[in-house]
């Protein structure tokens, strides 16, 4: 499945699921300086709109999802959308000047995309140890110098650094299979439903729901800026077999 978030950069753009955090880290240990928030008495009402969407539509489809889909499915799925990412994230090596990631991102498509069956598969990771690393255009601005900025809570789209959203326009371009009717309704629900559990958590540990993932928001794209997050241990899968039962 690759390391996220993302997208989910793009995927930030569809529906409300990273305003929820989906890409956040869970840890919150080195927390640095707070993100600068000075519009948080918008931003409160904001993520209160967009939680409520997730608890009373998006939560209650995904988990309907989960239950009629066998896991393994919901994680091909998942890998084949991931695919689809896979150009954006050799552009932004590019730019990032990381020429070696940008090789093992153009090989790890052209093989998943045919061994792998358009990627429903991942033979890059599971049988060469060629693993992805999600990057963005609000990354290689990070990598550039450009400054977050101030934290923004949108409506639907969820959690932003200034320079994340001045970014999400070249995001959208790299990847415009998102603009395909209900395709990145698709994804949303589909990699909610892998999350399930983990949001279950953040909301039963958080004292404070929208300073934890505002927090988390930031430690999580600091670390991508810097490629230091650990790669998210993706669900397990075995090659061209799929589970029978839901």
């Amino acid at each position: 499945m690759g390391r996220r978030k993302g997208t989910e950069a793009v995927a930030r753009l569809a529906l409300v699921l990273a305003g929820l955090g989906l890409t956040a880290c869970a840890s919150t240990s080195g927390t640095p300086a707070a993100l600068d928030d000075p519009l948080e008495n918008v931003n409160r009402p904001v993520f209160t709109f967009n939680d409520g969407l997730d608890r009373q539509i998006l939560e209650p489809v995904a988990r309907g999802w989960e239950a009629i889909t066998p896991h393994s499915v919901v994680v091909h799925i998942d890998q084949f959308f991931e695919n689809l990412q896979t150009p954006g994230y050799f552009v932004n090596d590019l730019l990032q000047g990381d020429v070696r990631q940008s090789g093992v991102e153009m090989f790890r498509f052209l093989l998943n995309s045919t061994v792998g069956l358009a990627g429903l598969f991942d033979p890059a990771s599971h049988y060469l140890g060629l693993e992805s690393r999600d990057e963005d255009f609000g990354q290689t601005l990070g990598v550039w110098g450009v400054p977050p900025g101030p934290y923004l809570m949108l409506p639907v789209a969820g959690s932003y650094a200034a320079r994340d959203l001045a970014a999400a326009p070249v995001d959208l371009a790299l990847n415009a299979w998102t603009l395909v009717p209900g395709v990145g309704l698709v994804y949303t629900i589909n990699r909610r439903s892998l999350r399930i559990e983990e949001f279950r958590e953040a909301r039963g540990a958080a004292l404070d729901l929208y300073v934890f993932l505002r927090d988390s928001y930031q430690q999580s794209r600091e670390a991508a800026v810097m490629n230091s997050d650990s790669p998210e241990e993706a669900p397990s899968d075995d090659f061209y077999e799929l589970d029978e039962d839901p």
